[in-house]
Order: C-alpha cells, then sequence, then structure tokens
C-alpha cells in the first residue's frame, strides 16, 4: 500500500501498477468473502445523471488504477474494498472541460472484527490517517463508536485504551455524521487528532484514543481537515466553519473569521482540498456543493444526489457518494 487518502464513507488507496480485483483483494486478510455491492438486490443499477460544472479546474491523476475502502450503503453494515469499473462522462464548467468517472460498488466486505463473521450496527464513515496507513470507521449505532484497523484490516487497538474501539463518540442519522484524521504536519501539534462530527459537537481525540476537547455551536453534522490541516466543520443548514489550530486541542477560538453564509442549503457533510477550494453535501439526498474558498457567494453544484464526499488530498480529486456507486471528478 503505497498511499491510503481520507475520505468521508470512501478510503481511497491508490497502488502504482495495480489493476482490476488484485489491488482490492490484497488489502485484506486471505479467506475474505467477496460481497458485490454495485447493483440493488433487483439487478437495477441507477443510471448516471449530468453532472454539472464544478470550481477551480484540478490536474494531475495520481499513478495506478485506485482501490476504494468504501461501506455497504444498503446495509451500512460493512467495509469493502471496491474494484473499479470506469464510465468516463464528461460536462463543463466555465470552458473548461470536466470528466467524471463512475465506479459501482463491489468488492470484498469486514465487520468489526476484521472478518465477515460480525457486522456494524450503523456505519457512517471512514478516514485514513495518511501518515501510517491506519484506517478509521465511525459506526452511528450503540452510542457512536470509532474503530481502528491497520491497512489491510487487521483490528488494531488505541494505544491508550483496552482495545480497537472508542466508545461514546455519539452519532445520528444518515449523512449527519463524519470523520476525519489531522495529517502530518497539522498545526498546533494536532498531527493525528481524530475529529467526529456527530450532529451535536464535533468531538476530538487524540492517536491514543484519549479525549481532547470538542468544537461546538450549531448543529455540526459535518468534519474535514484539509491537507494544510486545517478543520472544517459543516454546520446545518448553510454554514461551513475553518479553524486554524494554535495548539493541541484545536478550540472555537480557533476559528476563522470568514466562513460561508446563505450560499448553501441543506449541508452537513464537507471537504476541502489543497487547493482553497470547498465542498459541503445535503445531508439527505444531495447536492454537492463547491467553493473557491469560503468568502465565495456563489457555490457551484459539484454533483446532483451526492451526500457524502471527499477529497484526495495528493490530486485533489473529488469524489461524490451516490450510495450504489460513486463519482470521481477530475
Amino acid at each position: 500500500m503505497r498511499q491510503l487518502k481520507n475520505l468521508h464513507g470512501l478510503g481511497l488507496g491508490f497502488r502504482g501498477g495495480d489493476s482490476g480485483c488484485s489491488a482490492a483483494d490484497s488489502l485484506f486478510p486471505a479467506g475474505g468473502t467477496a460481497r458485490p455491492l454495485g447493483p440493488s438486490a433487483d439487478g437495477a443499477t441507477p443510471a448516471p445523471d449530468d453532472l454539472p460544472g464544478r470550481p477551480r479546474q484540478r490536474g494531475g491523476a495520481s499513478a495506478g488504477r485506485p482501490a476504494i475502502l468504501a461501506w455497504d450503503w444498503r446495509s451500512a453494515r460493512s467495509l469493502c474494498v471496491t474494484a473499479l469499473l470506469a464510465l468516463v462522462f464528461s460536462g463543463a464548467f466555465g470552458s473548461s472541460a470536466l470528466a467524471a468517472q463512475i465506479h459501482p460498488y463491489t468488492g470484498t466486505s469486514f465487520g468489526p472484527d476484521g472478518t465477515t463473521a460480525t457486522s456494524f450496527a450503523n456505519l457512517q464513515g471512514i478516514a485514513v490517517d495518511q501518515a501510517t496507513g491506519d484506517v478509521y470507521a465511525l459506526d452511528a449505532g450503540e452510542g457512536g463508536k470509532v474503530y481502528k484497523f491497520d491497512a489491510i484490516g487487521i483490528p488494531v487497538d488505541f494505544s491508550g485504551l483496552a482495545g480497537n474501539v472508542i466508545e461514546e463518540v455519539g452519532g445520528a442519522g444518515n449523512g449527519e455524521n463524519e470523520i476525519a484524521v489531522a495529517p502530518a504536519g497539522s498545526p498546533g501539534g494536532t498531527a493525528g487528532d481524530i475529529y467526529v462530527a456527530n450532529n451535536s459537537v464535533v468531538k476530538i481525540f487524540s492517536p491514543n484514543g484519549a479525549v481532547l476537547g470538542k468544537l461546538d455551536g450549531g448543529e455540526t453534522c459535518g468534519v474535514a481537515v484539509s491537507p494544510a490541516g486545517h478543520v472544517f466543520v459543516g454546520v446545518y443548514p448553510s454554514e461551513i466553519r475553518e479553524y486554524v489550530p494554535t495548539a493541541n486541542p484545536v478550540t472555537n477560538a480557533d476559528e476563522s473569521p470568514v466562513k460561508s453564509r446563505d450560499v448553501l442549503s441543506g449541508i452537513c457533510n464537507v471537504a476541502a482540498d489543497g487547493l482553497g477550494n470547498v465542498y459541503g453535501a445535503g445531508y439527505s439526498s444531495g447536492p454537492t456543493f463547491g467553493l473557491e474558498g469560503l468568502a465565495d457567494s456563489s457555490a457551484t453544484t459539484l454533483d446532483p444526489t451526492a451526500n457524502t464526499l471527499a477529497v484526495d488530498p495528493t490530486s485533489n480529486e473529488v469524489y461524490a457518494d451516490r450510495r450504489s456507486e460513486f463519482a470521481q471528478y477530475s
């Protein structure tokens, strides 16, 4: 595994030179069971929608074919690695060409113990620590839990706890929770901190599982960390806030005075890239919006139906989850 990227609901791992299902299969222990997650039970696969424009142009496709770590959107009970089947779609934003690849969910699944023998209660999101490759899964059921796994799906204990689970993190319904991990070099010594938005507050945990603090104020149901380590919080129904940590943990006092206002609608989950673009997704059934910075007074619709999303921190590509498939915007 060369890199693992952070996505809400999608953990992205690029493996240079790999192709097809071999890359996906190698992420998990031997004996895993494949579970197709693309078409619905009746065999129907939703047709792709027209894809409108997006904010500032991104460049630089990553090497190799990606393997995507995701959850089963129908049962919300298992993590899976998808084999990517690309359907190229095109549109336009201004005079720039826009290309999106549509990928159905197919692949291998595992539950809280790293096997197919167990299931999550209500899996809502995942994040990947860029420095270690460890995977964090947010289960909103049973009081809310965060599970930790290594890059091949084996449970990893938090060093400050008795197991691989942080208990009582809170949680709510679909699209109203999000998890993120601060990358290496994050300001204020916050690298590796775990952020959980539970539709009430953003709880902050250290890499060893200890409670550090919280961000509050409003119905906070989205959280993301930019490649620079800035924390972005989605506050329903229309606000995205930015926090620049000055110490560990980040606090409400670190909030930037600039925030999005009255240009988004019904948003919860958020994402931010390394180019200054910020994204918010409608918590129910989309759409996903893009802003060229929080001061942007005119939001652009990126994807018409996705209600969760994430950004590849290396290429700045955007991944929008449509439940039965996801759209990759390059």
